[in-house]
């Protein structure tokens, strides 16, 4: 949505502060809903973040939702990054695909930097209901039951508890240094 590369050089300096104050930079390199015009994709390749992590190797990077539909491609860049993470939003209304991406995560051994979370923006806008709070329970119990619902009925190894926790809360904890948890 910012409408500018990930590697632009004249973003540097901000990029360079954010890692001297360690501070969780955050992009929207993934599908987006509604019109183009809002976030052309080719403000979204991983190919240019894949600059910034190279040049920034301290600087701690979300990915929103899991970089949606690149998602095998950015667990690639964070087996090489110890500091780039990615959250889960918006991928609660397609559990079968979510299931399928968390598999992959703890294929690539990066389940343990994947986050829960609810990009919620609008109550009543969109695919959001007028009532948050339903949102976002219906969304934690789609983690917290439905993807080993849906791992089982499709042959897929099952996600520990410990798993379903880190995305639900301690990966997030640990992300944003709030102690070992």
């Amino acid at each position: 949505y910012g409408q500018y590369y990930s590697n632009d050089r004249r973003v540097y300096p901000f990029y360079q502060l954010a890692q001297e104050m360690n501070v969780i930079i955050q992009f929207h390199h993934s599908a987006q809903a509604g019109p183009t015009i809002l976030a052309p994709q080719k403000f979204a390749s991983l190919e240019l973040l894949n600059d910034v992590i190279i040049d920034f190797p301290d600087l701690k990077i979300n990915i929103e939702h899991l970089g949606y539909p690149n998602c095998e491609q950015l667990f690639t860049l964070m087996v090489s990054d110890s500091n780039l993470y990615a959250d889960t939003a918006m991928l609660y209304y397609r559990p079968l695909l979510l299931t399928w991406y968390l598999e992959m995560a703890k294929e690539y051994d990066v389940i343990n930097r994947i986050m829960y979370a609810s990009d919620y923006w609008v109550a009543g806008q969109g695919v959001f209901s007028n009532n948050p709070a339903k949102d976002m329970i219906g969304w934690i119990n789609t983690l917290k039951y439905e993807v080993n619902k849906i791992a089982q009925s499709s042959g897929w190894p099952l996600f520990s508890q410990q798993e379903i926790e880190g995305i639900l809360w301690k990966n997030a904890a640990e992300f944003h240094d709030l102690g070992t948890v």
